[in-house]
């Protein structure tokens, strides 16, 4: 089964956005991959707001309501699960390929990873504790191990980025290595 990228529209069609979109669309009719739109997008950022693939291929599902999206922005919220089924059908929901949670979850501080030993990880901001305050830590970290069924790493959130994304700070380079962006001059949240 091929891959099949996901996009929102609106980096088609908005106008500051063509040029970048360009670019996009040439590599991937270059290298032969398939695309398509995610249609009910209502931001650019596909990442933040779908679906989750774990390790094992299964996908978890989990409310996007950031809190740097609330008031005059919230119009650019995209709920997770409708997404997935607007691409995949009702059959996409399935509980043999999804997972599902009630966390509020930003797309963007999740990242994948496998350690050196080759355990499963995923690699997250301590933002993740503060966007469910109705949960105690302990309580959101035991349901962040179980939906990703993963080792979760929390790293320090830099509280001067308010969206608390892990995805510019680290990324996996394959089996125990990792890139991380340097961000010693910034003070963090705990």
């Amino acid at each position: 089964m091929r891959t099949i990228h996901y996009f929102s529209p609106w980096l088609k069609s908005l106008k500051k956005y063509q040029p970048i979109w360009g670019q996009i669309e040439s590599a991937l009719t270059a290298e032969n991959e398939i695309y398509d739109f995610v249609p009910n997008a209502a931001d650019i950022w596909v990442r933040d707001f779908m679906p989750f693939q774990r390790h094992d291929g299964e996908f978890v599902i989990y409310r996007y309501n950031p809190d740097y999206l609330q008031g005059k922005d919230s119009r650019y919220i995209t709920n997770c699960r409708d997404a997935f089924l607007a691409i995949g059908g009702s059959d996409a929901l399935s509980s043999s390929i999804c997972k599902h949670t009630n966390l509020i979850i930003d797309g963007g501080n999740m990242i994948r990873c496998t350690d050196k030993d080759g355990v499963d990880c995923v690699i997250m901001t301590t933002k993740a504790l503060y966007e469910n305050p109705g949960l105690s830590h302990h309580e959101i970290l035991l349901e962040l191990d179980d939906i990703f069924n993963a080792e979760v790493i929390l790293i320090p959130w830099d509280i001067e980025e308010k969206n608390g994304h892990a995805d510019g700070m680290v990324r996996s380079l394959g089996k125990g290595r990792l890139l991380m962006n340097s961000c010693t001059d910034r003070k963090y949240g705990v």
